[in-house]
């Protein structure tokens, strides 16, 4: 029997680790092309795109829903995008007194989990691949491989992150692109 794999993406996560490496050159990453070439003797899924809108930045945000309307139409039927949101926060410099807002993601990491947990119980997959460097994820990866023992879960870190998963590998030499 083919093994399944599930995806799960933290967009930011992504997009700051590619574009800190390589600037704008591989920001339109193919993530079901990726899928395929980490494991490829599984069939792939499932890819859950974790993101948030980008607030006060019009042209940041007509790129962000142009790559997701590009992942989908690309990948029929395997990309779910998952909405989490920005939080303002007021910031003041201790030294000249200035405040500015500043943009804070929120509930990209607790959807990651939830579903994570969720998809080993309801056995969505047998291996889940999870694309970020996000070490408040080992909860969930030791809680989803209780639910589903024989579940194969590794973490694949995007550039320019720190990685505080037990089990990992590198995937960056040269990432697939949306249609190219």
């Amino acid at each position: 029997m083919t093994e399944r794999l599930a995806i799960y993406v933290d967009g930011f996560n992504l997009y700051h680790g590619l574009h800190d490496k390589w600037r704008c050159r591989y920001l339109w990453l193919d993530l079901g092309a990726l899928g395929r070439s980490i494991r490829p003797r599984s069939k792939l899924v499932k890819i859950k795109y974790f993101t948030a809108p980008v607030l006060n930045e019009p042209n940041a945000l007509s790129r962000q829903s142009g790559y997701q309307a590009a992942l989908v139409a690309h990948n029929p039927g395997l990309i779910e995008v998952i909405q989490g949101r920005y939080q303002t926060k007021r910031k003041t410099c201790h030294a000249c007194h200035r405040s500015w807002t500043e943009y804070e993601e929120k509930e990209t990491d607790v959807n990651i989990a939830a579903h994570l947990v969720s998809d080993a119980a309801i056995g969505v997959s047998d291996a889940a691949i999870i694309i970020s460097a996000d070490s408040d994820l080992v909860p969930a990866v030791k809680a989803a491989r209780a639910m589903n023992p024989s579940l194969f879960i590794a973490a694949a870190f995007p550039p320019w992150t720190s990685p505080g998963f037990p089990e990992t590998f590198f995937i960056w030499d040269r990432p697939p692109r949306v249609g190219g």
